[in-house]
């Protein structure tokens, strides 16, 4: 969420991007910035998305939701443990915690599907080709796919099967993505 932050001086400042590339969550950013053109626009999606049932959801199955400080019953910590024991084994057993169903379905509540290429600022996503362990660009397709894949976090999201290959999180090969391409 950095990202915004950066965003809004950079706007601030009259200093507009021209190009964005992110990988991981500043795909997400960077994308939403893309289709959008503004960081107020963004903020308020992302604490609308943040503040949402399905986020809620998503991540309150890996999380213990309890108040630091607060007594549990011996049955909430047995809960508690149990859960946990399952998460363990569900991340042994599975490629990962979260479903690519249940992953496309909230990130598509985020993210339009649209082609990168009609975007009104230059986008690409950065991921990491799981097979060969590369970098993988992209610049062009489905936007929705292209986020899905830069963001997805192994063992936690699912690889996303895209452009004929397995793609996850890009800061697994580079946490600052560059774009060989000329500024626009």
């Amino acid at each position: 969420m950095a990202h915004l932050g950066v965003l809004e001086g950079l706007e601030r400042a009259g200093y507009p991007p021209r190009m964005i590339v992110g990988t991981s969550m500043g795909a997400i950013i960077g994308a939403l910035y893309a289709v959008h053109g503004s960081a107020r626009i963004v903020s308020e999606l992302m604490l609308e998305f943040v503040a949402s049932d399905l986020f809620r959801n998503a991540i309150g199955a890996a999380t213990d939701e309890s108040e630091p400080g607060t007594s549990r019953s011996p049955f909430e910590r047995f809960i508690q443990h149990a859960k946990k024991g399952f998460l363990f084994t569900r991340s042994i057993s599975s490629i990962s915690l979260v479903s690519y169903t249940k992953y496309l379905h909230i990130i598509s509540e985020l993210i339009p599907e649209r082609g990168i290429e009609s975007l009104p600022i230059p986008f690409a996503a950065v991921a990491t080709d799981l097979v060969h362990g590369k970098e993988v660009v992209l610049t062009g397709g489905s936007l929705l796919r292209a986020v899905q894949a830069s963001a997805a976090i192994p063992g936690v999201l699912p690889p996303s099967a895209y452009q004929g290959r397995y793609l996850i999180d890009g800061g697994w090969v580079d946490k600052i993505p560059r774009w060989n391409r000329p500024w626009p």
